[in-house]
């Protein structure tokens, strides 16, 4: 069967309770060991617990381990194998979730060998006209229309026709496993229950929660003042001279004839020079002027008054 190895869901969790334990399999004088119990089979191929000591580590899933009674050395698997300072209860809930985790393995292999060897006489077959759309549907392209009568497609269809029929007889064995007369011959498969279907819903509509929208209204403006006719002119002011910076060029770039790189340049540090000057002037002025036009007629007794008559509180 299957090694419970391979579903060990903590191996890396060994890394602290085999500390000083080599890794490399090899062992040296000196060497750290470790007082276990393992499971010790004899010629019957029948296990039983042994004490002994862990010499080395064989990977993430062997230990090399030395029995008490004999001094002989043996590999042992690490699911297999009960440290002397590991805690007897988190091991054992280890290995059971490594059972439980390869008898659904082992049942989903047996499931799809069960699948895999069911016949396909009986099945209904694919019509021409589930072919033409798989053709459309596959040769979509000009240079896949080439391959339409090449052997690719040949091979592409007879998979299609293979999965088809496995997909046919996955869902006979399914029914099979719910309700017939021979559902009882397989029992040893360890399969979820298929979820259950929910009921159709009498009308065709989802309820959905109460929402006071009134309510939610009054809450956001008592956290905000964005609603207000005087801050939404002053964000319009604001995004339309932000949209004019984009059309102002920082160099020059339509330059059609041929120049020496100091006349170059010379027009380029103008260009620059010229649109610095019109940002941190004329368009900061813009800007300033835009913001306390539009904030200008909140009146003094209004929760959104700033003092912006005020022109030094205002700037700071």
């Amino acid at each position: 069967g299957l090694s419970i190895s391979y579903f060990d869901p903590a191996p890396q969790g060994d890394h602290a309770l085999l500390k000083g334990i080599p890794k490399s399999g090899k062992v040296s004088e000196g060497s750290k060991q470790l007082p276990a119990v393992a499971v010790w089979y004899d010629g019957d191929g029948r296990g039983s617990w042994k004490p002994c000591v862990v010499l080395a580590r064989r990977g993430t899933a062997k230990l090399l381990v030395e029995w008490a009674d004999d001094r002989s050395r043996q590999e042992s698997l690490r699911l297999h194998c009960l440290l002397e300072h590991e805690d007897i209860r988190a091991f054992c809930r280890r290995v059971g979730v490594c059972l439980r985790a390869r008898t659904k393995a082992e049942s989903y292999l047996r499931y799809n060998l069960f699948i895999d060897n069911m016949p396909f006489s009986g099945n209904p077959v694919i019509t021409d006209r589930q072919v033409v759309r798989i053709h459309s549907s596959a040769m979509n392209t000009e240079r896949l229309q080439k391959l339409k009568s090449s052997a690719s497609m040949e091979s592409l269809m007879s998979e299609v026709t293979t999965e088809y029929n496995r997909t046919i007889n996955k869902m006979v064995l399914d029914a099979m496993l719910v309700d017939h007369a021979h559902k009882d011959g397989f029992r040893d498969l360890d399969l979820p229950k298929p979820p259950r279907k929910a009921a159709a819903p009498f009308l065709g509509t989802i309820t959905m929660p109460v929402y006071d929208y009134r309510e939610s209204v009054a809450a956001f403006r008592q956290v905000t003042f964005i609603d207000q006719r005087e801050v939404i002119a002053a964000l319009e002011s604001v995004r339309a001279e932000c949209g004019k910076v984009v059309g102002l060029p920082m160099f020059q770039n339509d330059l059609i004839k041929a120049m020496e790189v100091s006349e170059f340049s010379r027009i380029q540090n103008e260009q620059s020079k010229t649109t610095s000057q019109a940002l941190k002037r004329v368009w900061s002025d813009k800007l300033r002027n835009g913001i306390t036009d539009s904030l200008a007629d909140i009146p003094e007794s209004g929760d959104m008054y700033i003092g912006i008559n005020d022109r030094q509180r205002f700037e700071a």
